[in-house]
C-alpha cells in the first residue's frame, strides 16, 4: 500500500536521520599550519550586522569568492575587513560553523529533528552558490534531504526564492525537481498554483518522462531514500 502523498505541512513523527556515506567530492581540510592570519568579515548592515574573525586559509580553501577577495591587495598588506553587506549574519554563522567542524549544526533537537528550518537550509545553499563554496552547497543538499524526509514535506512555498536566486543549472533545482517527481502530491495546484514557477513545472514534466514516472502519485519513503542515495552525486558539485 502506498504511503500518503507528501504535502507541504510537517508531520509530528520524526524518523532518525538516514546514514549517508562521505561524499567523494569532499576535500581534505587544510592543515592548521596553513590557516594563516585571521580575517575580519563584517556581514550585514546597520544594527543587523555581525563581525566574524576567520582564518584566511580556511576561507581560501573552501570559497572561490574569498580566494579572489583575499588575493592581490590583501596579500600585499591590505588593511581592513571584508564586508558582505547584502548577506545574512545567521546564514554566514552556519558557514562559519561549517569551516571549523565540517558540519552545518552541532546537535539534533531533543525530538531528533534537524535544528534548521528548510528555509534556512535553502538560504545557506544560495549563499554558498553565490560565494563559490561547493562543499557547503553539497552539505546543504544532504541536510535538506534529511529534513524534508523527516518532515515528509516539500518546500513548495520556497520555489520562487530558489528559482529567483539560482542559475538554471543549479544542483538545488535538480534535487528539488527529483524530489517533486518522486514524492510531492501537487495539492497546491488546486488552490495556490502561483507558488510553482513555470520553469519548475516544465522540469518536473521532463524528468517524469525521462524516468517513466508520473508526478503527483508518490512513492514509498524507502524508495525515495534509495533513489536519493543512487542519485546523490548528481546533486553535488566538485570542489574547484
Amino acid at each position: 500500500m502506498s504511503t500518503p502523498e507528501k504535502t507541504a505541512e510537517a508531520k509530528k513523527v520524526y524518523p532518525p536521520l538516514v546514514a549517508l556515506p562521505q561524499c567523494p567530492h569532499t576535500t581534505k581540510p587544510p592543515s592548521p599550519k596553513d590557516y594563516g592570519s585571521t580575517v575580519t568579515v563584517i556581514v550585514g548592515e546597520g544594527d543587523d550586522c555581525a563581525t566574524f574573525h576567520v582564518y584566511e586559509g580556511l576561507l581560501k580553501h573552501y570559497s572561490s569568492y574569498f580566494r579572489g577577495a583575499l588575493s592581490g591587495n590583501w596579500s600585499e598588506g591590505r588593511v581592513g575587513p571584508v564586508e558582505l553587506p547584502e548577506d545574512d549574519p545567521e546564514t554566514f554563522a552556519v558557514f562559519f560553523h561549517f569551516l571549523y567542524t565540517g558540519k552545518l549544526y552541532s546537535d539534533l533537537k531533543e525530538n531528533g529533528t534537524v535544528p534548521m528550518s528548510p528555509h534556512k537550509i535553502l538560504e545557506v545553499y544560495i549563499f554558498g552558490d553565490a560565494r563559490g563554496i561547493p562543499e557547503l552547497c553539497n552539505a546543504t543538499i544532504d541536510l535538506l534531504f534529511q529534513t524534508l524526509l523527516q518532515l515528509w514535506a516539500f518546500p513548495a512555498n520556497k520555489l520562487s526564492l530558489i528559482y529567483d536566486n539560482t542559475p538554471s543549472n543549479s544542483m538545488l533545482r535538480k534535487f528539488l525537481v527529483l524530489d517533486a517527481v518522486c514524492s510531492f502530491g501537487f495539492d497546491v495546484l488546486e488552490s495556490e498554483n502561483h507558488l510553482l514557477p513555470i520553469e519548475f513545472l516544465r522540469e518536473v514534466i521532463l524528468l517524469g518522462r525521462d524516468r517513466n514516472m508520473v508526478a503527483g502519485i508518490g512513492i514509498e519513503k524507502s524508495d525515495w531514500v534509495r533513489i536519493f542515495k543512487e542519485s546523490r552525486c548528481e546533486f553535488h558539485t566538485q570542489h574547484a
